[in-house]
């Protein structure tokens, strides 16, 4: 996950920065890269050939969930695990999962509320004002406009030991 001057550079660019129709994953430039923002919003895209975040709308289905509720991040200094809580689709004008500064707990509660009521998968992760999230976003190639976000609690498990 490369760290981007802008939520547009990385779309079709490597990490060489080299062209690539694929681009990288990304994260919003507004976010630091230790997730430790209430929200990290992380881009990629959808290709429908395994790579990517192409797999990301099988979260669509239930039974794909609960055979998969979370996943690891892997970075140099940390291992996180991500415990899924939230799959919406979202139109591509809808910014309303990609805030990620907040003035108030009040205005966390209610995107965490909006999380909530519009998942369509149903996790049982309860999600409050001192937990930190990851969100990933990516196209559904179901109609033009269209973008998935999975959103995820993120827990620090401790450092990454290469061993």
């Amino acid at each position: 996950i490369v760290d981007s001057p802008d939520n547009e550079y990385y779309l079709t660019r490597d990490i060489d920065l080299s062209y690539k129709a694929m681009g990288s994953l990304f994260f919003d430039y507004r976010n630091n890269t230790d997730f430790s923002d209430p929200n990290t919003i992380i881009y990629g895209h959808n290709f429908d050939n395994g790579l990517m975040f192409s797999n990301l709308v099988w979260y669509k289905s239930q039974q794909f969930y609960e055979q998969n509720p979370f996943y690891y991040l892997y970075t140099p200094e940390q291992v996180y695990r991500v415990d899924i809580a939230a799959g919406i689709v979202v139109s591509e004008t809808d910014t309303t999962y990609l805030k990620v500064d907040f003035q108030s707990d009040m205005q966390y509660r209610s995107l965490i509320y909006l999380i909530n009521d519009n998942s369509v998968i149903e996790t049982g992760i309860d999600l409050s004002p001192h937990d930190q999230i990851v969100t990933l976003y990516t196209c559904t190639n179901d109609w033009q406009g269209q973008r998935f976000v999975l959103i995820g609690k993120v827990t620090r498990l401790g450092p990454f030991n290469d061993r």
